[in-house]
């Protein structure tokens, strides 16, 4: 009898930590903060460029879409190229290189439907979504299907 009374108090008692834990925000599910990059096709032009910017606006509301342009993508791979391989060869250029939309979100989680219209238009070619770690630069790619 003594054992089962001992038994049904720390059962109680247990319930009662968790509950008062709970209720004092011991558990919130964090916030994590979300990259998503949508490249264009080489040949997009400025306005497909416009139309997918306002449909990733609409989608992921609150965040600015920042635009990468060709010279910048090219700028970047340049860097990339030379520090791994040396000089770049003559026949890449900026026009090879696709504009790339950018934007990040903080969301507990991310739902690749809210992207169901960016994937859906012809001038993109590819979306990426990560979720960034901290500030330990660490990243998690989340796999968007069309």
């Amino acid at each position: 009898m003594h054992l089962a009374v001992a038994g049904i108090s720390v059962l109680a008692g247990s319930a009662l930590t968790v509950a008062v834990l709970l209720l004092a925000g011991w558990r919130q599910v964090p916030v994590h903060r979300y990259e998503v990059t949508v490249a264009l096709e080489v040949k997009a032009t400025t306005a497909q460029r416009d139309t997918v910017r306002g449909t990733l606006a609409k989608a992921l509301p609150g965040e600015d879409v920042q635009v990468v342009t060709r010279e910048e993508q090219f700028e970047e791979f340049r860097r990339k190229w030379e520090a791994d391989n040396g000089e770049l060869p003559d026949s890449v250029t900026p026009a090879l290189m696709n504009e790339r939309l950018k934007i990040s979100v903080s969301a507990r989680t991310f739902d690749c439907d809210t992207l169901a219209g960016v994937h859906a238009d012809a001038a993109v070619d590819s979306l990426s979504v990560d979720r960034v770690h901290g500030g330990t630069g660490l990243r998690s790619a989340i796999v968007c299907r069309r």
